[in-house]
């Protein structure tokens, strides 16, 4: 399929020789199947073939590959490159690598994202945002700033381990960076950080 759009040998063999090898054809054929132009086509296999050669370069096998390997031939070596031609066009540097990796991905050889651990505190947040949208039938806008702020409460390490009972007073807003209790030098120390009002009584005094 890459003959469909390169004839210089040197080039051919160039783009063939590379990490990515036969895969070349499948980013071809795809670019060509979603009518792409012929010159952006021969962009888009350019740099494919810029990021085979690199790869081969830096000894990375292409099966198992991972998209921080991608983002370190974009930001580390484009910037600096000295690579002979061709290259491709800067601009379409970005897309032309998404669908490597979708043509990689449908090969089976990108490895799969690890699944990020969730904090104990995302759970306790749906479940307040489902007790707001379904028994108190808050708005959105209200939920979402109802449960910032209980993130951001949930945030505060000295509220999160003594519940409720730290020297820190009101709502933290901001998270535990703006909270001088986070920091171990400060536990003997009022929290400073920004405050919640809050409500006042039915009598107008502050509670």
């Amino acid at each position: 399929m890459l003959d469909r759009f390169f004839t210089a040998p040197l080039i051919l063999e160039r783009l063939r020789h590379g990490a990515l090898s036969t895969a070349l054809d499948d980013v071809a054929a795809g670019l060509h199947d979603r009518g792409y132009s012929p010159t952006v086509t021969r962009s888009y296999l350019s740099i494919a073939g810029h990021f085979s050669h690199w790869l081969a370069l830096e000894g990375i096998a292409p099966i198992g590959l991972s998209t921080e390997t991608v983002e370190r031939f974009r930001e580390a070596h484009l910037p600096l490159c000295q690579c002979t031609r061709p290259l491709g066009m800067r601009v379409h540097v970005r897309a032309a690598l998404g669908h490597v990796l979708a043509a990689l991905t449908a090969r089976g050889w990108v490895a799969p994202s690890p699944v990020p651990k969730e904090c104990p505190v995302d759970g306790v947040l749906r479940t307040f945002d489902a007790h707001l949208e379904g028994t108190c039938g808050a708005a959105p806008a209200t939920r979402r700033l109802y449960t910032h702020y209980a993130r951001a409460l949930l945030s505060c390490r000295e509220c999160a381990t003594r519940r409720w009972q730290p020297p820190c007073r009101g709502w933290h807003v901001g998270g535990a960076r703006n909270c001088p209790e986070s920091s171990p030098s400060s536990s003997s120390r009022p929290c400073s950080a920004p405050l919640i009002a809050r409500p006042p009584s039915v009598d107008g005094t502050t509670r």
